[in-house]
């Protein structure tokens, strides 16, 4: 399976912001990185099978770091620009497995943005997947048998 990296030079506001606004904020930046994202990865061929996404926030010395959390909303812009310039073929469940957000890293030349890792998966049944999750304490109606 294959694993890409790369960086992309975008760095949106904080969840906490985009909730606090009315969305023009979010919507905004989601325009403004789709002019930016798609040069991130023009050396990288289109993803077939689902993927794993990793992303690790950069950040300049200058900016006050987020909680990890709150870079979720600068993660699905560049998800959703992954799948607009035809990277991935879609953003759900099926096509995107997992997504993780790692600590936020500082630049050592100043550059903001996301460092992006995308690794393909083998397909894995989702019945199966659901049944290994249903089987797990915590699962609506799981019961220990005494």
């Amino acid at each position: 399976m294959r694993t890409e990296h790369f960086f992309v030079e975008f760095m949106g506001a904080s969840v906490n912001t985009y909730l606090g606004g009315d969305g023009r904020r979010y919507f905004g930046d989601k325009r403004r990185a789709s002019k930016v994202a798609p040069y991130a990865w023009p050396h990288v061929a289109p993803f077939d099978y689902p993927v794993k996404l990793t992303f690790t926030p950069v950040l300049s010395a200058r900016r006050r770091s987020f909680d990890v959390t709150n870079f979720g909303c600068v993660n699905k812009i560049i998800e959703d620009c992954m799948v607009q310039s035809g990277l991935l073929v879609d953003d759900t469940k099926d096509y995107v497995y997992e997504v993780t957000t790692k600590r936020p890293q500082r630049s050592p030349d100043q550059r903001e943005g996301m460092l992006v890792t995308v690794e393909e998966c083998s397909p894995v049944p989702l019945r199966t997947a659901d049944l290994e999750f249903r089987d797990s304490p915590g699962w609506p109606g799981y019961s220990v048998a005494e």
